[in-house]
């Protein structure tokens, strides 16, 4: 492929609804929501999209909803799941 190396930035926040920072040029943002709280995005994480300019996924144990930047909200697919022997959570989006 060549080019750069890819960098991944992983960082947890935990802030009931306060303001952080994120890591400019980023790419995509993962996060969840309180239980029993809705498993889509919020309006709050269609606007984030926007401002990122990248999508904005809510993650459960059994779907993952992103906003994107264009305001859409579409659905992923989980292909698989972590699990204890060592299985790798893969995702696609889905139209």
């Amino acid at each position: 492929m060549g080019g750069e190396p890819l960098s991944v930035t992983a960082r947890m926040v935990s802030d009931r609804g306060g303001k952080f920072s994120l890591p400019q040029g980023i790419m995509l943002l993962l996060h969840t929501h309180p239980y029993g709280a809705e498993p889509v995005p919020s309006y709050a994480d269609k606007a984030t999209a926007e401002k990122i300019a990248a999508p904005n996924c809510v993650v459960t144990a059994t779907k993952v909803w992103c906003a994107m930047p264009d305001g859409k909200v579409v659905r992923g697919e989980l292909v698989a799941r972590q699990t204890t022997s060592g299985q790798t959570f893969l995702g696609k989006w889905r139209d």
